[in-house]
């Protein structure tokens, strides 16, 4: 969910966890990846909100409607998924579960490895 998970994460960051928009977004992302799934009213019940704060917080985040929002939920979680060692892993739930700190040291270590391993005649292709 990389550009929904951004957004929402940083609302989370920016906000008062007082506020409304926070409680929105934590609750989207303890449900990020049922999203897709998850009418507005549905959405609307599980924050304790009416639709249309619903509605105006999905605008907030850039998105013309919440069919549009799901619509990007549903295309991002089927594409990011982090595999090693053949293992694969929604990098939202390993995110959740190990925290941003151990991601990112595994992604930099494996970019380290990727840079230090490649072939250097297929990375001079890469660049045409």
């Amino acid at each position: 969910m990389g550009t929904l998970y951004t957004r929402l994460s940083s609302i989370t960051g920016e906000m008062s966890p007082e506020s409304i928009e926070h409680h929105i977004a934590r609750v989207m992302l303890e449900h990020i990846h049922q999203l897709n799934n998850i009418s507005i009213g549905a959405m609307a019940d599980l924050c304790s909100v009416s639709k249309s704060t619903i509605s105006k917080f999905v605008k907030q985040l850039g998105f013309e409607d919440y069919k549009e929002f799901k619509a990007e939920a549903y295309s991002r979680g089927k594409r990011e998924v982090y595999i090693k060692d053949l293992n694969t892993i929604n990098i939202t739930d390993y995110i959740l579960k190990k925290g941003t700190e151990e991601y990112l040291d595994v992604l930099f270590s494996d970019i380290r490895y990727l840079f230090f391993n490649t072939d250097s005649k297929k990375q001079n292709t890469w660049s045409r």
